[in-house]
Protein backbone atom coordinates (compact mmCIF):
# COMPACT_ATOMS: atom_id res chain seq x y z
CA UNK A 1 0.00 0.00 0.00
CA UNK A 2 0.96 3.40 -0.85
CA UNK A 3 1.75 5.83 2.49
CA UNK A 4 -0.10 8.44 0.49
CA UNK A 5 -3.05 7.03 0.64
CA UNK A 6 -3.59 7.20 4.08
CA UNK A 7 -2.12 10.47 4.48
CA UNK A 8 -5.02 11.24 2.09
CA UNK A 9 -7.24 9.55 4.02
CA UNK A 10 -6.15 11.41 7.21
CA UNK A 11 -6.72 15.04 5.99
CA UNK A 12 -10.08 13.94 4.60
CA UNK A 13 -11.24 13.24 7.99
CA UNK A 14 -9.67 15.37 9.85
CA UNK A 15 -12.80 17.12 11.71
CA UNK A 16 -13.62 20.65 10.90
CA UNK A 17 -14.67 21.61 14.58
CA UNK A 18 -16.24 25.14 13.49
CA UNK A 19 -18.03 24.44 10.78
CA UNK A 20 -19.46 21.48 12.83
CA UNK A 21 -20.84 23.81 15.21
CA UNK A 22 -22.70 25.50 12.31
CA UNK A 23 -24.12 22.93 11.34
CA UNK A 24 -25.09 21.80 15.03
CA UNK A 25 -26.39 25.62 16.39
CA UNK A 26 -28.51 26.23 12.65
CA UNK A 27 -30.10 22.64 13.11
CA UNK A 28 -30.85 23.09 17.06
CA UNK A 29 -32.11 26.42 15.88
CA UNK A 30 -34.58 25.26 13.04
CA UNK A 31 -35.92 22.57 15.49
CA UNK A 32 -37.17 25.43 18.30
CA UNK A 33 -38.16 27.71 15.62
CA UNK A 34 -40.55 25.08 13.53
CA UNK A 35 -41.72 23.82 17.44
CA UNK A 36 -42.67 27.26 18.35
CA UNK A 37 -44.47 27.74 15.19
CA UNK A 38 -46.44 24.58 15.85
CA UNK A 39 -47.36 25.94 19.33
CA UNK A 40 -48.64 29.01 17.97
CA UNK A 41 -50.68 27.57 15.11
CA UNK A 42 -52.54 24.57 17.85
CA UNK A 43 -53.20 28.37 19.83
CA UNK A 44 -54.64 29.82 17.28
CA UNK A 45 -56.37 26.74 16.28
CA UNK A 46 -57.83 26.16 19.65
CA UNK A 47 -59.35 29.14 19.72
CA UNK A 48 -61.21 29.36 16.41
CA UNK A 49 -62.70 26.01 17.57
CA UNK A 50 -63.84 27.47 21.00
CA UNK A 51 -65.07 29.74 19.04
CA UNK A 52 -66.86 27.49 16.75
CA UNK A 53 -68.36 25.71 19.68
CA UNK A 54 -69.64 28.79 21.79
CA UNK A 55 -67.57 27.42 25.02
CA UNK A 56 -66.24 31.05 25.06
CA UNK A 57 -69.68 33.04 25.17
CA UNK A 58 -70.55 34.54 27.85
CA UNK A 59 -74.30 33.83 28.72
CA UNK A 60 -76.06 36.68 29.37
CA UNK A 61 -78.09 37.13 32.78
CA UNK A 62 -81.74 36.48 32.58
CA UNK A 63 -84.07 38.43 33.35
CA UNK A 64 -86.33 37.40 36.03
CA UNK A 65 -90.19 37.85 35.56
CA UNK A 66 -91.84 40.25 37.84
CA UNK A 67 -93.39 39.28 41.01
CA UNK A 68 -97.32 39.31 41.65
CA UNK A 69 -97.61 41.12 44.74
CA UNK A 70 -98.79 38.56 47.92
CA UNK A 71 -101.63 39.10 49.86
CA UNK A 72 -100.19 37.48 53.49
CA UNK A 73 -97.29 35.90 53.26
CA UNK A 74 -97.40 33.10 55.40
CA UNK A 75 -93.82 31.89 57.34
CA UNK A 76 -92.43 28.28 56.22
CA UNK A 77 -92.73 26.29 59.05
CA UNK A 78 -88.60 24.44 59.26
CA UNK A 79 -89.25 20.66 58.06
CA UNK A 80 -88.80 18.59 60.47
CA UNK A 81 -86.11 15.92 59.54
CA UNK A 82 -86.89 12.06 60.88
CA UNK A 83 -84.00 9.91 62.35
CA UNK A 84 -82.62 9.13 58.99
CA UNK A 85 -82.54 12.89 57.76
CA UNK A 86 -84.67 12.85 55.39
CA UNK A 87 -87.73 15.27 55.68
CA UNK A 88 -91.49 14.86 55.68
CA UNK A 89 -91.74 16.57 52.46
CA UNK A 90 -89.33 13.89 50.46
CA UNK A 91 -91.30 11.07 51.80
CA UNK A 92 -94.25 12.61 50.78
CA UNK A 93 -93.44 12.95 47.54
CA UNK A 94 -91.48 9.62 47.52
CA UNK A 95 -94.66 8.02 48.01
CA UNK A 96 -96.63 9.63 45.94
CA UNK A 97 -95.03 8.44 43.27
CA UNK A 98 -95.12 4.99 44.82
CA UNK A 99 -98.91 5.66 45.11
CA UNK A 100 -98.55 5.86 41.50
CA UNK A 101 -97.35 2.44 40.46
CA UNK A 102 -100.13 0.89 42.66
CA UNK A 103 -101.53 -0.30 45.32
CA UNK A 104 -99.73 -3.21 46.02
CA UNK A 105 -96.34 -1.12 47.16
CA UNK A 106 -96.31 -0.75 50.54
CA UNK A 107 -93.44 2.17 51.85
CA UNK A 108 -91.52 0.79 54.56
CA UNK A 109 -88.86 2.77 55.46
CA UNK A 110 -87.28 5.70 53.59
CA UNK A 111 -83.28 6.11 54.00
CA UNK A 112 -80.21 6.99 51.71
CA UNK A 113 -78.79 4.73 49.40
CA UNK A 114 -75.80 3.41 50.23
CA UNK A 115 -73.28 2.98 46.91
CA UNK A 116 -71.85 -0.32 47.70
CA UNK A 117 -68.86 -0.16 45.61
CA UNK A 118 -66.12 2.47 45.67
CA UNK A 119 -65.49 2.55 42.03
CA UNK A 120 -68.44 5.01 39.27
CA UNK A 121 -70.06 2.33 37.52
CA UNK A 122 -68.90 4.18 34.51
CA UNK A 123 -65.12 3.65 35.26
CA UNK A 124 -65.87 -0.10 36.65
CA UNK A 125 -67.34 -0.55 32.61
CA UNK A 126 -64.04 1.24 31.33
CA UNK A 127 -61.74 -0.92 33.49
CA UNK A 128 -63.16 -3.80 32.13
CA UNK A 129 -63.40 -2.80 28.57
CA UNK A 130 -59.64 -1.74 28.17
CA UNK A 131 -58.72 -5.07 30.43
CA UNK A 132 -60.40 -7.63 28.12
CA UNK A 133 -58.50 -10.45 26.55
CA UNK A 134 -57.90 -9.80 22.90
Amino acid sequence: MNLNFFTALLAQTTPDLGFAGLVTVTGMTIVFLVLIALVLIFNVFGRIMAKGTGKEKKEKPVKAAPKAPVAAAVPAAPAAVSETGVSPEIVAVIAAALAQYGEKGVIRSVRPAVRRSGRNPWAVAGVMENTRQF
